[in-house]
C-alpha cells in the first residue's frame, strides 16, 4: 500500500521574541517622534505669535454674559439658553473680572480681569472649548473693551480699550496696542513734533484729564469717547482719525452715556446735568446779567461722524426738570430705537431709576416714545432680535437679577431667579436659529 503524502500546508515561521520586541520598540520611537515633532511645531506656533484657538465658530445664540458680585471679588458668567450660570473657567476667590464683550460674530467672549499679576488684562473665552487665554501683554491696566459694529471693517479683528486714561487699538491676536485718542503723532504719517504739542494744547484746552470709554462708529473715520475733566464733568469728544482736525466737545455734564448706530456713522448720546464746554464762549443769548443761563438740565441728542467731523447734529429730547433725566442710551440691532432708564435727578449727581422707555432713533423720537416697564431698573441692553431687552432690577436686598422683557412690555422673566447678583449684562450678537 502507498504511503500517504501529507499536502497541509505548514504555518510561516514565528518570529522570534526578541524580533517582535525590537518592531515594538522601534515603532514606540517613531511615534515618541512625531509627537515631540508635533509638540514642538505647537511651540513654534505660540512662540511666533499665532494664536491657536479652537474651534473657530462656536454657537452662542441665546447665551447672556454678565458679571456676578462675590463676597470676595466679581467673575465672569454666562447664562445659557436652558437656564445654566456658566461661569468662565481659572476664576479663584478674589479676582476681579469685569466689562465683557462680545465679539461682533459672537464667536467669543473677552472680558477685563486681574487673574495675574496685579494689573488688569484682556482675557478671551472660547466657549466651545470652554478655555480662557490672556491676550494682553505688558503691566498697563486696560479697561473697557469695545469693538465696532459687526459691519464695520475687520470688526473682529481690533477693539478699542482704555489704559492709563488713553484710548487705545487693541489687536487681540497678538497682543498689540496703539495710542489713537489723543493722536500720537508718530503714528501718523507727515506728522511731527509740533502737531503733538498742538493736539495736547486742543485736550488741554478743553479740560480733558482722561478717558473713561470709547467707541468706533461704522466708518472708524473717527473715534467717539468719553473723558473726564479737570472740574469733575464728564465730556462727549470726537477725534478725526483721518487728519489734523481738532477734537469737538459734543456735550459736556455731570455724566454722559452713548453708543453708536450699526447702521451708519451717527451716534446718540445722553448728557445728565448739562452745562456748556467752555462756559465763557457760550453764545451771548445764554447770558444774563453777567450770568451763565443753562438752557436745558438734561438732553438725548444724535449726530454723524462724517470724514472725521461731526455734523447733522440733532436733539431727541430734553428736559428741563430734575424730575426727568436720562440715562442708560443703547441703540437697538437694527438701528431703528434707542433704550433709555429715566429717572429724577438729585443733590448727589445720581438718577434713581423709574422707568424703562423706548423711542425711535430720530430726531425728536421723543414723540412716539413708549414705556416698557416702571421700577427700579439698571444696565438695560437689547438682544440681537431688537424686540427683546436685558436687564438688571435691584432688589430691597441691594443685589441685582438679571431679566427679560420684550419691547412691548410682555413675556418679563426672572433669568436668575435668586441665585446671585448679577450685573453688566451683555447678550450674544447671534441671532437664535429658526
Amino acid at each position: 500500500m502507498a504511503k500517504k503524502t501529507d499536502l497541509t500546508p505548514s504555518p510561516p515561521p514565528q518570529p522570534t521574541q526578541p524580533k517582535i520586541l525590537r518592531r515594538m520598540l522601534v515603532r514606540f520611537a517613531v511615534g515618541l517622534f512625531v509627537l515631540a515633532g508635533l509638540l514642538f511645531a505647537y511651540q513654534g506656533v505660540r512662540s511666533c505669535g499665532h494664536d491657536v484657538d479652537l474651534p473657530v465658530s462656536v454657537d452662542t445664540a441665546g447665551h447672556v454674559a454678565a458679571i456676578e458680585y462675590l463676597d470676595e471679588g466679581s467673575r465672569v458668567v454666562v447664562f445659557t439658553p436652558d437656564g445654566e450660570v456658566r461661569p468662565a473657567p481659572g476664576y479663584e476667590e478674589g479676582m476681579t473680572d469685569k466689562d465683557p464683550a462680545w465679539t461682533p460674530d459672537g464667536n467669543r467672549l473677552y472680558f477685563i480681569s486681574d487673574r495675574e499679576e496685579r494689573s488688569f488684562h484682556a482675557y478671551r473665552w472660547n466657549l466651545g472649548s470652554d478655555r480662557v487665554d490672556r491676550r494682553s501683554t505688558g503691566s498697563r491696566s486696560l479697561s473697557q473693551i469695545h469693538f465696532p459694529p459687526e459691519s464695520a471693517s475687520n470688526a473682529n479683528k481690533f477693539a478699542l480699550v482704555i489704559a492709563g486714561g488713553y484710548v487705545l487699538q487693541f489687536d487681540p491676536k497678538v497682543g498689540a496696542i496703539q495710542q489713537v485718542m489723543p493722536p500720537v503723532p508718530s503714528q501718523r504719517t507727515g506728522e511731527g513734533e509740533g502737531v503733538g504739542n498742538q493736539f495736547e494744547a486742543f485736550y488741554q484746552q478743553l479740560g480733558a484729564k482722561s478717558f473713561r470709554e470709547a467707541l468706533w462708529p461704522v466708518g472708524k473715520t473717527g473715534i467717539a469717547a468719553v473723558a473726564r475733566r479737570e472740574d469733575g464733568y464728564e465730556m462727549l469728544l470726537c477725534q478725526s482719525l483721518i487728519d489734523d482736525s481738532p477734537p469737538s466737545a459734543v456735550g459736556v455734564g455731570d455724566r454722559v452715556y452713548f453708543d453708536v448706530s450699526p447702521l451708519d456713522n451717527t451716534v446718540f448720546y445722553s448728557v445728565v446735568g448739562f452745562t456748556f464746554p467752555d462756559p465763557s464762549a457760550a453764545p451771548d443769548e445764554y447770558k444774563k446779567d453777567g450770568r451763565l443761563v443753562i438752557p436745558f438740565r438734561h438732553v438725548v441728542g444724535m449726530f454723524q461722524i462724517e470724514g472725521g467731523k461731526v455734523q447733522n447734529h440733532q436733539l431727541v429730547t430734553l428736559s428741563e426738570s430734575d424730575d426727568v433725566a436720562f440715562t442708560n442710551v443703547k441703540v437697538s440691532p437694527d438701528g431703528l430705537s434707542l433704550l433709555m432708564i429715566v429717572g429724577k435727578y438729585d443733590d448727589s449727581r445720581n438718577v434713581t431709576p423709574e422707568q424703562l422707555v423706548v423711542v425711535p432713533a430720530t430726531p425728536g423720537g421723543v414723540q412716539g416714545a413708549t414705556v416698557v416697564l416702571a421700577g427700579p431698573i439698571y444696565q438695560a441692553t437689547w438682544g440681537p432680535d431688537s424686540s427683546t431687552i436685558y436687564f438688571i432690577r435691584q432688589g430691597e436686598d441691594g443685589k441685582g437679577s438679571l431679566w427679560r422683557i420684550r419691547k412691548d412690555g410682555s413675556g418679563e422673566t426672572d433669568l436668575s431667579k435668586g441665585r446671585g447678583n448679577f450685573g453688566n449684562p451683555i447678550p450674544s450678537p447671534q441671532s437664535p436659529r429658526e
